[in-house]
């Protein structure tokens, strides 16, 4: 049974194929003007860049840990990778054992340490830097075992809540893509922002549910005072590395 007029009813074969085509027809007008400018100026038929950005980044991932866009005056700082290979070594170079996994330990860790509450900084000298630092890392922190918390909650009794845990798995997926371009590549600070906005309300809600006595709460208390311990050196040291 037809809808409104000539059109289809909702959700019937036709009322698909016509949200698909007016999907891929907005899709199109959207990425005419770049296939135009490829095939113009750079001899290449598509809407992808016609630079090779993605050997780039990963290239730029070898050489700097991340970078950051600071205002007045407008510039460009990078965090240079000490540790950096020579020539061009490609990401198989990850799987050299430590050198590796330090570079990917070290990413993470300046991934989440952010160096400003805005997208673009104003100044990387601030002592407010440091309270962000912790917040950000704070929030890390309890957001995940908020996460993994409620994971263990959506399992009652050999039952699973499968609104709960549909929620969970989306956000460790989110986080889990978050952190795999994170690792390999060179990013700027500020795209680390919406994962810290996203974990903000299971941080808080972890947060609300600790009970001081109880033995579980204690030791995970116990294990963010170590994580700040080991944090706050490596962060000095990330951000000695501001060029």
């Amino acid at each position: 049974m037809g809808g409104p007029g000539c059109l289809p009813s909702r959700g019937s074969g036709a009322w698909l194929l016509l949200a698909l085509l007016a999907c891929t027809a907005g899709y199109a007008l959207a990425v005419a003007p770049q296939v135009w400018l490829n095939w113009q100026h750079f001899d290449r038929v598509g809407f992808l860049p016609p630079r090779d950005i993605g050997t780039e980044q990963l290239q730029w991932g070898l050489q700097w840990i991340k970078y950051g866009t600071q205002v007045a005056p407008l510039n460009q700082w990078v965090s240079v990778n000490p540790y950096a290979p020579a020539g061009a070594p490609g990401l198989g170079w990850y799987f050299n054992g430590f050198e590796g996994v330090r570079l990917v330990a070290l990413r993470m860790v300046a991934a989440v340490d952010i160096d400003h509450l805005f997208p673009y900084v104003t100044t990387l000298d601030s002592p407010a830097l440091r309270v962000l630092r912790t917040l950000a890392h704070a929030v890390a922190f309890w957001g995940i075992a908020g996460v993994v918390a409620l994971g263990a909650r959506s399992r009652k009794q050999g039952v699973v809540d499968g609104r709960i845990a549909t929620w969970v798995a989306c956000v460790v997926l989110f986080i889990l893509a978050w952190a795999g371009i994170h690792a390999t590549t060179a990013y700027e600070n500020r795209f680390s922002m919406p994962v810290i906005a996203l974990l903000f309300p299971f941080a808080a809600w972890r947060l609300s549910q600790l009970r001081w006595r109880a033995r579980g709460d204690q030791v995970l208390l116990g294990a963010f005072v170590v994580y700040l311990a080991l944090w706050w050196p490596l962060s000095t040291f990330l951000s000695s590395l501001h060029r």
